[in-house]
């Protein structure tokens, strides 16, 4: 349905998550010019297999779930890894913590004066 909304002249970009996107309406909507093209890094299944349609289309660019790969972005990993591990051993929670409902158990069992 929002595929069908966009302008003949939009692009569809995705790098999130590959169910974002409904498949049949991207590829439906490319045959019939709805939309300008398509530049995706993620997909419902992956890999996809070689004679996916979306290798058909002059005007869609396929990355194999790579295109935030950079110099830049693994360095900003490297180093974030290393600065959240080091904020663990020194007994502090983590900046980026995704699960704090665990933080009580980690301290009783890590007790910060062991």
């Amino acid at each position: 349905e929002r595929i069908g909304r966009m302008k003949p002249d939009a692009l569809l970009i995705n790098i999130s998550r590959g169910p974002v996107i409904d498949d049949e309406a991207l590829i439906e909507a490319l045959h019939k010019d709805r939309i300008g093209g398509a530049a995706l890094d993620v997909f419902a299944t992956q890999p996809l297999p070689p004679n996916h349609p979306y290798f058909g289309f002059d005007n869609v660019i396929v990355t194999p779930h790579m295109a935030g790969i950079t110099e830049q972005s693994m360095m900003r990993m490297g180093v974030g890894s290393a600065d959240e591990t080091l904020r663990v051993l020194a007994n502090k929670l983590p900046v980026n913590l995704r699960n704090p409902e665990v933080v009580e158990h980690y301290r009783r069992r890590f007790p910060a004066d062991a």
